[in-house]
């Protein structure tokens, strides 16, 4: 997977579900790791005009080690919901 964003940036960098989700926040709910610091570490998208976080999307798989890392590692807000 990663290869593919590697070789393609700048459509992968658009690439959105119909239910405005972004491939990191898919990543966030089946706990890839290994995506979400790709994705952060090559400044994708990580959010959309979901009014879903990655951290709630973590939080609809039960990825406890992905929100650990989304919170404590990334500081990414754990609010309920998002104001962006």
């Amino acid at each position: 997977m990663i290869e593919f964003f590697k070789c393609y940036p700048d459509t992968a960098k658009k690439l959105q579900a119909t239910n405005n989700w972004t491939p990191a926040m898919y990543a966030a709910r089946y706990g890839r790791k290994e995506l979400i610091e790709f994705f952060i570490n090559n400044n994708f998208s990580l959010e959309s005009n979901s009014p879903y976080t990655l951290v709630h999307a973590a939080a609809f798989g039960n990825e406890c080690e992905m929100l650990k890392l989304l919170i404590d590692i990334f500081k990414r807000e754990p609010t309920p919901l998002s104001y962006e």
